[in-house]
């Protein structure tokens, strides 16, 4: 494998493996996720739409299963990655809170603009 199919995956991996995690938890309702989305001042009903989304958007990005499924998935990750970060510094905690999402939305376009690279 070359270097930059090699760098395009791993970055994908990085944005995707987070992503499907924290959407398990979500669709688990776990107790720590339950306090995080009340904090926020999201329902925790919300947790099984996210969660979803989450997941299917993660796998989406992994298996490239047509360009506009993954177009979607990618505008996806950027509206969820956003949202969380703008929700944390709302709720606020400050760009503490908000670190996380932005890291995993420069994996996420990191991703995006590779696969360009890797498709021209």
């Amino acid at each position: 494998m070359n270097p930059a199919k090699a760098g395009y995956w791993l970055i994908t991996v990085l944005a995707a493996l987070p992503t499907m995690l924290s959407g398990s938890a979500n669709l688990s309702h776990q107790p720590e996720m339950i306090a995080n989305m009340k904090h926020l001042g999201f329902d925790p009903n919300f947790m099984t739409i996210l969660g979803t989304w989450k997941i299917l958007g993660g796998l989406a990005i992994l298996i490239r299963p047509g360009a506009t499924l993954t177009e979607w998935a990618y505008a996806g990750l950027f509206f969820t990655f956003t949202g969380a970060a703008w929700s944390h510094l709302l709720a606020g905690d400050g760009f503490g809170g908000a670190i996380a999402p932005i890291v995993f939305l420069g994996f996420a376009l990191l991703s995006r603009f590779l696969s360009f690279a890797r498709n021209s």
